[in-house]
C-alpha cells in the first residue's frame, strides 16, 4: 500500500468561515445548505460534516448518489434529494431520504415505493423548468391527504421576482406544510460558500524558469515576453480545474494545458515547492473568464484532496 504522499494540488476549505457564513445567513430564517455538485467544489462530505454541527433542518443534494455518499459518511441530518431519482432506484429498498416531487407521476412513484419518505412538492412558478402547475398541485393535495407532504418549494429565475411570488403564494393557499421554502426555510447554495470565500485552490511550484524579452511560451507560442521574466510552472491544468478561458489572463502565461499552467512570478521570491494560490479571488477570476463563480467551483477535479483548515 502507498503511504502518505505530498499533494501537489489541494483545495483548502476554511470550516470556521463556512460556519460563520451559515450563522449569518440563518439569522432570520433557518437555512438548508445546498451540497450538490460536490458542495460547489468544496467537498460533499467535508462540508456536510461542518454544517451538520450547526443543526440545519435538512441538507440538500441533487442525486441519490450524493445522498448515499453522505449516508455512508455517517451524516445523520435529514437529506433532501432535489433531483430526479427514477423508479428503479426507489423500488428495491427503503431509503432514509426526503424527496422532491416535480409532478403527479413522480409523487405517486415516491408514495408507492417509499411511503415513509417526506416529500417536498415542487411547483413551477414561471421559470418553466422543473415543477408542477397549480392545478396539478391541487389534485395531488385533494387526493392524498394522508401522505407525508413535508415541504413546498419552487425555483426563482430571478431572485424575489414578484410574478413568481404571486404564483407561489397561490400555491401556499392550496397547501402549507411544515417547510415552505423561502418563507420559513431557505435553500442556500453559492451564497453559503461566497458570503465570505472559504476556499483556496493551491498548487505547488514544480519548476522556475527565467526567460528573456522576446521569448515565446507554450502551445502555439501564444505568449511573447515583452520583458525579462520569471515563470513558475504549476502541476494543475484544465483537468484539475484551471479554466482554459484564463489562458494569457494574468498571472497566467500562455495556454492553460491539461495538467500544467505557467504563471508570471516576476518580482516574487519563489522557490520550487512553494504554494501558489491559483484563484485568490474567485469572483474576479470568474469575471476574467467571462463566466460565473459556480462554473469555476464545480469544475475542480473531485480527486483533488480537500482539506479543512
Amino acid at each position: 500500500m502507498f503511504g502518505q504522499y505530498d499533494n501537489l494540488c489541494r483545495i483548502e476549505v476554511n470550516g470556521a468561515i463556512l460556519a460563520q457564513n451559515y450563522r449569518a445567513l440563518s439569522a432570520k430564517m433557518p437555512v438548508g445548505p445546498v451540497l450538490k455538485s460536490n458542495a460547489y467544489g468544496h467537498g460533499l462530505v467535508l462540508t456536510a460534516k461542518i454544517f451538520e454541527k450547526l443543526n440545519p433542518p435538512f441538507l440538500c443534494v441533487d442525486s441519490l448518489y450524493e445522498a448515499y455518499e453522505l449516508s455512508k459518511a455517517g451524516i445523520k441530518s435529514e437529506i433532501l434529494i432535489m433531483g430526479y431519482v427514477g423508479e428503479n432506484n426507489l423500488k428495491h429498498k427503503r431509503l432514509p431520504f426526503a424527496f422532491a416531487a416535480y409532478d403527479r407521476e413522480t409523487f405517486l412513484m415516491i408514495k408507492k415505493y417509499q411511503p415513509q419518505a417526506p416529500i417536498h412538492l415542487f411547483v413551477d412558478t414561471g421559470m418553466n423548468r422543473e415543477g408542477m402547475n397549480l392545478e396539478e398541485l391541487s389534485d395531488i393535495v385533494r387526493h392524498n391527504r394522508n401522505s407525508r407532504i413535508a415541504g413546498l418549494m419552487t425555483h426563482f429565475a430571478v431572485a424575489d421576482d414578484p410574478g413568481q411570488w404571486r404564483v407561489f403564494n397561490q400555491a401556499r393557499k392550496i397547501i402549507s406544510p411544515k417547510w415552505v421554502h423561502g418563507v420559513n426555510v431557505r435553500r442556500v447554495g453559492l451564497e453559503l460558500y461566497l458570503h465570505r470565500p472559504a476556499l483556496r485552490f493551491i498548487a505547488k511550484i514544480v519548476q522556475i524558469k527565467k526567460i528573456k524579452k522576446g521569448d515565446r511560451v507554450g502551445y502555439d507560442f501564444a505568449f511573447t515576453a515583452k520583458k525579462d521574466m520569471t515563470l513558475a510552472l504549476l502541476p494543475a491544468g484544465y483537468n484539475e480545474g484551471v479554466d482554459r478561458r484564463l489562458s494569457n489572463v494574468p498571472p497566467i502565461v500562455g495556454r492553460v494545458n491539461m495538467n500544467m499552467t505557467t504563471v508570471d512570478a516576476t518580482g516574487r521570491r519563489v522557490r520550487r515547492g512553494d504554494d501558489w494560490d491559483i484563484y485568490p479571488d474567485i469572483k474576479k477570476t470568474a469575471r476574467q473568464a467571462g463566466t460565473i463563480p459556480y462554473d469555476l467551483l464545480v469544475h475542480f477535479n473531485p480527486t483533488i484532496k480537500r482539506i479543512e483548515v
